[in-house]
């Protein structure tokens, strides 16, 4: 039996561009085949689990919107009928935390860091930065988006790419190779869909250091959370179109990069959005090593419209089966977890008494692997 209605959307969904719905109700069978090869199968066609979980994190987009706003679900509908009326108010909060953060950007670069660092989540990777084994790289700028590739770029017409000044005969040789390893495709798109998950969650951090913010502009914190709950807003509210090189680069707002598996390069707009990419970059880094640098090439920006939409359930969900004393682990947890075949993440994903003993097992191998990096990296005794 067919799971019907699987976007339960309020008000009818009236931010979610219909292009979007279409997208996710009838993913592309080969994305279909992989993506939801993770997730629980709530039906003979898994049919249902992404949109169940899209139309969870749409849900708290819109509140979070209204909640910044101040006004309730009633009033957001009632005076912003659809995405497109939500621009301007989305736009000028973006503007105006560029001009109030102008002249604060290396006090705010280094905030960004200490941030991230400072959560249970990164207790071990901050210990790495202390001790010199990783670089964060990050600045209040333009992103760089040279490395990123567009679907544009991956298609071929008469043998060849059509993008060819932008592309070297290396990488048209690449592009060509037989496909992929399907269970390597379907962890690394699980592991990017958890980081954009967890890169969205932590879009909000600025309530942690909201004081400091507040001495620079009283009203930094609400022109943060309206232009961060409208950025997610958009991944719904935008319509499904076809990215271009152009198009990417003129609209990007953020970029991260791991460069030789030791220095990671995260470049953003405004604070929560460099905060958001320097959370991308770590995870980044914890995933590099599940496929070849040629394979992480094949990956477009095309491909995180279902990520931005689904991952922030899908980080939840995993954090949920942690215990709280557990999570300065999670890094370890989440590297060891990659390693297993696509199956027993798609265990993890779908909850209930399996997924917790696959998690406390990964746990218990994390305390393990702490302990005897630890024991690596820390002075030698005097004799």
């Amino acid at each position: 039996m067919k799971l019907k209605e699987a976007l339960d959307l309020p008000f009818g969904g009236k931010y979610m561009h219909p292009s979007k719905k279409k997208y996710v109700e009838n993913l592309p069978s080969h994305e279909k085949d992989i993506v939801t090869g993770m997730y629980p199968k709530l039906d003979a066609d898994n049919q249902a689990y992404l949109e169940l979980i899209t139309s969870a994190t749409y849900k708290r987009s819109v509140e979070r919107l209204a909640k910044y706003l101040g006004l309730s679900l009633e009033q957001l509908h009632q005076r912003h009928p659809s995405f497109s009326s939500l621009y301007n108010i989305i736009l000028t909060n973006f503007m105006n935390t560029l001009e109030a953060e102008q002249d604060y950007k290396e006090e705010l670069q280094t905030l960004a860091v200490e941030t991230v660092l400072d959560l249970p989540e990164f207790k071990v990777v901050k210990e790495m930065v202390d001790d010199g084994m990783l670089t964060i790289d990050a600045q209040l700028k333009t992103p760089d988006l040279s490395n990123a590739i567009t679907q544009n770029e991956l298609k071929s017409k008469d043998g060849k790419l059509t993008t060819a000044e932008k592309d070297t005969q290396q990488l048209a040789t690449e592009f060509v190779k037989p496909e992929l390893d399907p269970d390597i495709l379907a962890k690394r798109s699980f592991a990017k869909t958890f980081t954009q998950g967890n890169a969205v969650n932590k879009f909000y951090l600025f309530h942690l250091v909201e004081d400091k913010l507040k001495e620079i502009n009283p009203e930094l914190p609400k022109m943060y959370g309206i232009v961060c709950a409208g950025t997610t807003m958009s991944y719904y509210g935008m319509p499904m179109i076809e990215m271009s090189r152009s198009l990417a680069e003129g609209a990007g707002v953020g970029s991260a990069e791991v460069v030789n598996d030791s220095t990671i390069i995260a470049r953003g707009a405004n604070f929560p959005i460099l905060v958001h990419e320097i959370v991308k970059g770590i995870y980044n880094w914890l995933s590099y090593d599940i496929a070849s640098q040629a394979e992480l090439d094949r990956e477009t920006l095309d491909q995180e419209v279902l990520e931005l939409m689904s991952g922030e359930e899908i980080y939840n969900n995993f954090r949920n089966l942690i215990a709280v004393k557990d999570q300065p682990l999670i890094p370890f947890i989440v590297k060891d977890l990659l390693r297993h075949p696509a199956e027993v993440i798609r265990k993890v994903n779908t909850g209930g008494g399996e997924a917790k003993n696959i998690i406390n097992k990964l746990v218990a191998r994390a305390e393990v692997t702490y302990n005897n990096w630890k024991k690596r990296n820390s002075p030698e005794e005097e004799i």
